[in-house]
């Protein structure tokens, strides 16, 4: 195994959402939200909010082991949220939506790296007016240019900050009904 790619989740970040301006911008208060904030990138501290994002962080972790100890190529993915119909349906979503063919895009990149790239953790979301996570390492790195936006699909919901302080469900359960 010359390389490993390993699919980690934008959710290892999710925690800075406790905090503003994130808070208003995933819960879409637009008229709270600054004209310009900090953008959060990959090689800043994990913020992960639940126990499945804690083990890709564990995960990534490994990665880097792996790459150190054994000399294999490693490269993390944390994608933003690739959603059935390739619609974002919250506002919520638009700040990390990444559309399909972004995604496609993105991956094939990663498998594409060049063979002396041992480690890196790279994210992807769409380019979206609200995106919080910055993926201008992404772009260089690999070539990345998202042609995707969450703007391009206009919904009904209105956001809120029930969708920032619910708590989150675990991968595998199903929230309460």
């Amino acid at each position: 195994v010359r390389r490993i790619i390993f699919a980690s989740s934008g959710g290892t970040m999710l925690g800075y959402e406790m905090e503003n301006p994130y808070t208003e911008i995933v819960g879409a208060d637009y008229d709270k939200i600054p004209e310009t904030w900090t953008m959060i990138t990959d090689d800043m501290p994990f913020r992960p909010i639940h126990l499945g994002y804690v083990s890709k962080v564990f995960g990534e972790a490994l990665g880097r082991m792996y790459s150190d100890q054994f000399g294999v190529s490693v490269l993390n993915i944390r994608l933003g949220a690739v959603l059935p119909g390739d619609v974002p349906v919250l506002r919520r979503h638009y700040p990390g939506y990444l559309s399909h063919a972004d995604c496609v895009q993105f991956v094939q990149k990663r498998i594409d790296a060049p063979d002396d790239l041992m480690f890196d953790t790279l994210g992807a979301m769409s380019d979206n007016n609200y995106r919080w996570r910055d993926i201008c390492h992404t772009k260089e790195a690999i070539g990345f240019v998202p042609t995707g936006s969450a703007e391009d699909h206009e919904i009904e919901d209105k956001g809120g900050i029930h969708q920032v302080s619910e708590t989150p469900t675990p991968p595998g359960k199903h929230a309460p009904s």
